[in-house]
């Protein structure tokens, strides 16, 4: 009876670890979509910079912001890029872990202040 408690525990620990791994590419994949997603976002900014940036006067304010944006959001296209490094292969990379953690802090910096650029043109009347 013990053996075959033994294996039968063997045979769940087996089962658990595979939904681990399962888990772990899917949170792989979504890391990648994402990452696809804020390349999306900084075209966006690009192009919304290239409109703001040429008219000048008080759109300067908007051209900043919208270039604010878009360093943010290559900041986020850092951070997922460095979660997937970090939670795709087998091997745990705690550098990446800590390249996708200074990233968001970057892109968060990033985000506040284009955030302030254009809340400051919204307000002001």
């Amino acid at each position: 009876k013990a053996m075959f408690d033994k294996l039968r525990s063997d045979q769940d620990s087996k089962k658990q670890a595979e939904k681990e791994l399962e888990l772990q590419h899917a949170s792989c994949g979504v890391d990648i979509s994402q990452a696809v997603l804020f390349v999306a976002r900084v075209g966006a900014e690009i192009q919304g910079a290239h409109h703001h940036c040429t008219l000048g006067g008080k759109q300067d304010v908007i051209c900043w912001g919208d270039i604010g944006g878009m360093l943010a959001a290559l900041g986020l296209v850092s951070m997922m890029v460095s979660n997937a490094v970090g939670e795709c292969p087998a091997i745990f990379d705690v550098r990446a872990v800590c390249a996708s953690a200074i990233s968001q802090l970057a892109s968060g910096i990033f985000e506040l202040t284009s955030s302030g650029l254009l809340m400051t043109e919204s307000c002001s009347g």
